[in-house]
Formats: C-alpha cells, structure tokens, sequence
C-alpha cells in the first residue's frame, strides 16, 4: 500500500510505499505527474525500514526501525542530522 503525506502549498506530496510487515520501506518526494524528485531509503538500507514519517516546516522528519531520527531537506532529500534513540 502506498501512503502519502501533501506537501503544503506545493504541487508535490511525499510519497511512502510499505514494506511487506506495514513499515515504510523508503520515503520519496513527488511531483503530481508521479515525477520522484528524491528519494531515501532507511540508514541500514533494505535491512531497516522507517516507522514514522512526518513534516516539521521545511524537513522531513523520519524515525527508523534501527532507532534512528533522520531529518531530511525537503526540497533535496540531503541528511540534515541523525539522532540514535534507544
């Protein structure tokens, strides 16, 4: 299944395909046409996955099974910072 979060004022929308157990398996920006603009898998690549996506003003704000908090640019998908949590 694939879950998408709008992007406020923009004609673009993350989009936020699952993996087979319901987790995030990568998050992508999109342009309306279904354009991917960028795209990010989770820190340990296609052994983790993401929990939690969110927005948070100009970032993207991710939580990983592997217990890290990602915050991503939006408007290029670039690692700001990571933050381990457990």
């Amino acid at each position: 299944m694939l879950h998408t979060i709008a992007i406020p004022g923009a004609d673009e929308y993350l989009a936020l395909p699952e993996t087979a157990d319901g987790y995030i398996a990568q998050i992508e920006l999109c342009q309306r046409d279904g354009t991917v603009r960028w795209r990010v898998l989770p820190p340990d690549g296609g052994d983790d996955a993401w929990t939690q996506v969110r927005l948070d003003g100009d970032t993207v704000v991710a939580n990983s099974w592997s217990c890290w908090r990602v915050r991503l640019a939006l408007t290029t998908g670039k690692e700001l910072g990571r933050v381990f949590t457990k």
